[in-house]
């Protein structure tokens, strides 16, 4: 299982950081933001607790949507399950 109390394990996220990235960003950026891999960011995406946009076969994620989240993962509110 996946909580997105899980979000708080990466190391602070300073606004700073953020912007070091586009304002459009792909899984690897968000993955590296975050500090997940790139395969857990494209589980999340997929399941829909990740916001984010599917462009032909690729994700991207807007930088102030990730950020939000990483100032107010209760936002999100509700636990997913892990994908089987």
């Amino acid at each position: 299982m996946f909580s997105i109390s899980g979000l708080t394990r990466f190391k602070e996220v300073s606004l700073a950081n953020a912007q070091a990235y586009e304002p459009v960003l792909t899984v690897k950026d968000v993955a590296g933001l975050l500090k997940f891999s790139e395969m857990t960011i494209l589980r999340r995406a997929n399941q829909g607790v990740l916001p984010g946009a599917k462009i032909g076969r690729q994700w991207r994620f807007a930088t102030d949507q990730i950020m939000e989240l990483v100032r107010h993962p209760e936002k999100l509110g509700h636990v997913a399950k892990e994908a089987t």
